[in-house]
């Protein structure tokens, strides 16, 4: 499977799996509005008079901890989500067993940060910027591969043994494997760029509601960033699937 076949496929699961079933479509958008609404959340707050409600309530620190709550909770169903598409089904997994995708996306959201330990322990230690951006990009390099291990084989641990990460990009091919990055980079400047003109679209429309547009605004958002992870996730599946059919059955998963 080449470049073009990855990105074919790959869009193509992404739309069955937002579009494809009622249910599923319900639960995308539900995801969406809502981590979409948790980062607008800080933006009401100086523009007050803009609305009917009260939006003061959000400097109540209970609020507060209930939104992060909640964020929590639907950014780890969907992170859950994105474990079971890296297993690498030929059509979109579901959203049942609810308590086991929250219990996955745990597990990856350990994992990521594990990964991410460097970067933390250097801000408190260093200010050095540069060597901060390279501790920070290096764990976002290797996380594709490292949550892929980890649906594959139910381990944890096997997300984190560097070495193992390291041969199986070897195998799909540091070429492939960046450019599969950089489709994906690709990707996520076009979804900034179609939020930034509906942004100004919206700007524009002198009749519309403030708290339609806000709604709009934000629910678009969180919206668009899923289709992105869930479109970025299958493409990396892809990649990492092929350079095990490559080199055998199962290749990447024994290594």
């Amino acid at each position: 499977m080449d470049i073009r076949a990855i990105l074919t496929d790959s869009f193509a699961f992404t739309r069955k799996a937002f579009f494809g079933n009622p249910v599923r479509s319900i639960v995308f958008l539900l995801l969406g509005l809502s981590m979409g609404f948790f980062f607008s959340a800080k933006n009401i707050i100086p523009q007050p008079g803009h609305f009917r409600i009260c939006w003061q309530i959000f400097y109540s620190w209970w609020v507060w901890g209930l939104l992060l709550i909640v964020f929590w909770l639907t950014y780890t169903l969907f992170e859950g989500y994105l474990v079971r598409i890296f297993r690498g089904s030929a059509a979109p997994p579901s959203f049942d067993k609810g308590t086991g995708l929250i219990k996955e996306g745990v597990l990856a959201e350990f994992l990521i940060l594990i990964l991410s330990l460097p970067a933390f322990v250097w801000m408190f230690v260093s200010s050095s910027l540069p060597v901060l951006m390279v501790l920070l990009a290096l764990p976002a390099l290797v996380s594709p591969v490292s949550l892929y291990f980890y649906a594959n084989s139910g381990n944890v641990w096997d997300g984190l043994r560097l070495p193992k990460i390291i041969l199986a990009v070897q195998k799909t091919g540091w070429g492939k494997y960046l450019a599969a990055w950089g489709i994906v980079l690709v990707c996520f400047l076009t979804v900034m760029a179609v939020n930034t003109v509906l942004r100004i679209f919206l700007v524009l429309m002198p009749f519309v509601p403030a708290v339609l547009i806000f709604a709009i605004k934000y629910g678009f958002f969180g919206y668009s960033m899923a289709f992105f992870h869930v479109l970025s996730t299958r493409i990396f599946t892809n990649v990492l699937n092929v350079a095990g059919e490559n080199n055998g059955c199962g290749a990447l998963e024994s290594l």
